[in-house]
């Protein structure tokens, strides 16, 4: 069952509400749905952004543990022909 959603009013300069109407309109959506939909990509991209150092060091020690095999072969290949 989801959350019930909870009632917030937010008042928009006239310029960034028609862009809200035009997107919602393109998308063929009610223009909550497209605020909501803006708001959680938004706060997405703020927590990448905030754990951009945390997901770099992950992303570096996969990339370690998967090429090591591959560079001790090519490292045990090179002192052979050495």
């Amino acid at each position: 069952m989801p959350s019930e959603l909870k009632r917030v009013s937010v008042k928009f300069h006239e310029n960034l509400y028609d862009q809200l109407l035009k997107i919602s309109e393109n998308n063929g959506e009610n223009l909550s749905e497209t605020i909501r939909k803006l708001m959680v990509r938004g706060l997405n991209e703020r927590v990448y952004e905030n754990n951009t150092d945390l997901i770099a060091q992950v992303i570096r020690q996969q990339m370690e543990i998967v090429m090591k095999p591959h560079i001790e072969r090519l490292a045990a290949l090179s002192s052979k022909s050495a």
